[in-house]
């Protein structure tokens, strides 16, 4: 037996050298790429309690209107996600007609919310809201009868511009 080490050539030395670093990145991506597979996947098998639809500005929309006090507290909060044909509709009372406050409280992905007047007429709305500006609130100036929660910026796709009147 012989105590030589085998001597590597340069090209077998910086070949081991770039294996290494693309075993370093992938256990570092890896994981990365993992959880938004999981993320992507949660939603595509979320099941969301649709009770109606919506056309807006030539497309159908999928909605879950939340009338009670406690629904609206709960919103989208704790769900995975909204996808891109789906809408939360809140509905107020016509004696609880006030400028209604949002915020992202135990939200995990951002939004777009939409304000309407009483006659359903867009009057205020905040684009690609995120989770992260919880404990922030955003309110319209002027007192609301419904609000609209969509896909972060899916808003301007669909025609959501101040002033739109919507039928629903």
């Amino acid at each position: 037996m012989s105590n030589k080490t085998p001597n590597a050539s340069p090209a077998k030395i910086a070949l081991a050298h770039r294996f290494t670093s693309l075993v370093a990145i992938l256990v570092i991506l890896l994981p990365l790429f993992g959880i938004t597979t999981a993320h992507a996947a949660s939603c595509l098998y979320f099941h969301t309690p649709i009770n109606g639809t919506m056309t807006i500005g030539g497309h159908v929309i999928s909605t879950e209107t939340v009338r009670t006090e406690q629904s609206r507290q709960q919103g989208l909060s704790g769900r995975p996600c909204i996808k891109n044909n789906q809408a939360m509709v809140f509905i107020f009372n016509a004696s609880d007609q006030s400028n209604h406050c949002f915020w992202m409280k135990d939200m995990r992905f951002p939004i777009d919310i939409v304000w309407l007047d009483g006659q359903k007429r867009i009057i205020y709305r905040v684009i690609d809201v995120g989770p992260e500006t919880y404990p922030k609130q955003f309110c319209p100036f002027t007192q609301t009868g419904y609000v609209l929660e969509v896909k972060a910026n899916t808003a301007d796709k669909l025609g959501l511009k101040l002033g739109v009147q919507l039928s629903f």
